[in-house]
């Protein structure tokens, strides 16, 4: 071999004009990946032959340029034995299990990495909830409670009785906190869904109760919005396909202590708490829990002043949606989850009704929410600076050598 290469190579015409000969011979088969090889090899052959001195650097870089060839070769046969393997075959009918067994071996290597990375994410656009986008011509009005020295002195019968106040009402007559009302326009951008239809019939809330309803429901409505929107957001948005719904609710469930236990809450911040030491439960980070705190504000503010309730009604109506589905599509020997959909979603129901004639007590949930939402930022605001501090202790002291602890 290593003798024909040097013939090709010292022929006549030079190994350029072998490869126009074969090319011509071979129809344009010899492509110019196939005279770079030979090219290489034939000059790593001159170097043998000659015995020639001082050209280590040349046989490594040649070396290494046959080694790259030969991978781009095997990639493309890859390629190739893919799209030989997809040819004819209906993509949307084939199970993940079924797509995955048609990846080549270095392409699953590489998604694991990705996932295992999180570089994922940035192949897949980013969902952006319908709640976020509020009417384009008003502005929202965020109450932002703002502790000053002291902790409220009031209790807790009486901050609750606060709850159900009107927001334009509750600033015309501040309570003992100082209260800033800081008019936010809210500016689209993008395209974002449209909010679920609300398209199930809401029925009274006296068919459904014979008695008054117990203060208490309105904190049940915070937990399952909490995990409402928390799982929502880690399915991107997208539920609509069996295996996704199923795990959808499952986790919801697990997420909201109302849907999945029937627990109930003493106070809005018990109902808060349980669903975010829930996310914490799953090993979901603490951006995840904020960011649901966020979303239940957004949620109770309405799409407007005039609509209070209108998302409040749509996010109901979706999980009123997704429990009936998800318990028709649950294998049959799954009794116990079924049952669980089924009263879940009798309980959204519930809330739904509920919140359709008491529009009025939603306006103080949200108030409260965005309080909760600015008091967890500013938390996490202060805890990032001690951090930073305690870093920039940390690094001064090691640059003066200096032993931070000792070992008695």
């Amino acid at each position: 071999m290593r003798d024909i290469l040097l013939r090709m190579r010292r022929a006549e015409g030079g190994l350029g004009g072998v490869m126009r000969e074969l090319m011509e011979n071979s129809g344009g088969q010899v492509t110019e990946r196939d005279t770079e090889t030979l090219t290489l090899l034939s000059r790593l052959a001159e170097i043998q032959t000659d015995r020639e001195e001082g050209h280590e650097d040349e046989v490594q870089d040649i070396l290494q340029r046959l080694a790259q060839t030969d991978a781009e070769e095997e990639e493309g046969e890859e390629e190739e034995d893919v799209v030989t393997k997809l040819s004819g075959l209906n993509i949307e009918s084939l199970t993940e299990d079924e797509l995955w067994t048609l990846l080549p071996e270095k392409d699953k290597q590489k998604f694991e990495r990705l996932l295992k990375d999180g570089g994922i994410s940035a192949l897949v656009p980013i969902w952006r909830p319908w709640w976020e986008e509020h009417e384009r011509d008003r502005v929202v009005l965020i109450e932002e409670l703002q502790r000053e020295g002291r902790e409220e002195t009031s209790s807790v019968e009486e901050e609750e009785s606060r709850d159900v106040q009107d927001l334009d009402t509750a600033s015309e007559h501040p309570s003992p906190l100082k209260q800033e009302v800081k008019k936010q326009k809210v500016k689209m951008e993008g395209s974002r869904d449209a909010p679920p239809p609300i398209s199930c019939e809401i029925p009274p809330l006296s068919s459904l109760c014979s008695a008054s309803p117990s203060p208490l429901v309105k904190f049940s409505l915070v937990n399952v919005l909490c995990g409402y929107a928390f799982t929502l957001r880690l399915f991107n948005g997208d539920v609509w396909e069996t295996q996704q719904l199923l795990e959808f609710t499952r986790l919801l469930l697990s997420v909201s202590e109302c849907l999945g236990r029937s627990r109930t809450f003493g106070s809005f911040s018990e109902a808060l708490s349980a669903a975010m030491a829930s996310i914490s439960a799953e090993l979901y980070d603490s951006d995840s829990a904020l960011s649901a705190v966020e979303d239940v504000a957004h949620i109770l503010s309405g799409a407007s002043k005039d609509d209070r309730a209108g998302y409040t009604l749509s996010a109901l109506a979706q999980l009123r949606s997704a429990f009936g589905k998800a318990r028709t599509a649950a294998p049959r020997d799954h009794a116990h989850f079924r049952r669980m959909c089924f009263l879940a979603g009798k309980k959204c129901e519930f809330l739904q009704a509920w919140a359709n004639e008491n529009t009025h007590t939603l306006r103080g949930l949200a108030r409260r929410a965005w309080s909760e939402c600015q008091r967890q930022t500013g938390e996490r605001q202060e805890m990032e600076r001690d951090r930073k501090q305690v870093e920039e202790g940390w690094k001064k002291g090691r640059a003066r050598g200096k032993v931070m602890i000792e070992e008695i």
